[in-house]
């Protein structure tokens, strides 16, 4: 009789298994994505991992971030990564995001960055500067502006 109680509890461990196993993957993959598509993904960190890859002057990866379409700015990947190894940004704090629509959102930055008081001595400035983030294909990208201020 021992042996059928055993039996038939682990019957039941396995009918429980098969029920929650499923549920429980189900649930992990939906926190997952919202994590995803409700905090990783928004243009806030778009700004705050591009800023980061270049502060750290890493181009290549910073070089994904940037927008690339027929018709608007975007430089040469080696004149980029000539700009991020040049890059004075010393730190930076997102103020603001301004949703123009559900594709485009303004990001305001205030970024520090060095300049050079005189040959040896080096100075610390802040500079206010909007970006420009565009989604596509549900990922943010950073809408760089030209030389003449145009993207």
């Amino acid at each position: 009789m021992s042996s059928q109680k055993n039996t038939s509890n682990s019957n039941m461990m396995k009918k429980i298994n098969l029920i929650f196993f499923p549920i429980i993957c189900i649930a992990l993959l939906l926190a997952s994505l919202a994590y995803y598509f409700f905090w990783y993904n928004t243009p806030e960190n778009t700004i705050e991992r591009y800023l980061t890859l270049i502060k750290n002057k890493q181009g290549e990866p910073a070089y994904e971030y940037v927008y690339k379409n027929a018709d608007s700015y975007y430089p040469e990947r080696e004149d980029f990564l000539r700009s991020v190894a040049d890059s004075r940004i010393v730190d930076f704090k997102i103020d603001e995001a301004t949703a123009i629509n559900d594709t485009e959102t303004e990001v305001k930055v205030l970024i520090s960055y060095t300049s050079l008081k005189n040959s040896v001595q080096k100075i610390i400035r802040e500079k206010e500067q909007t970006f420009m983030v565009k989604k596509v294909s549900g990922e943010w990208l950073v809408s760089l502006r030209g030389p003449d201020g145009e993207s």
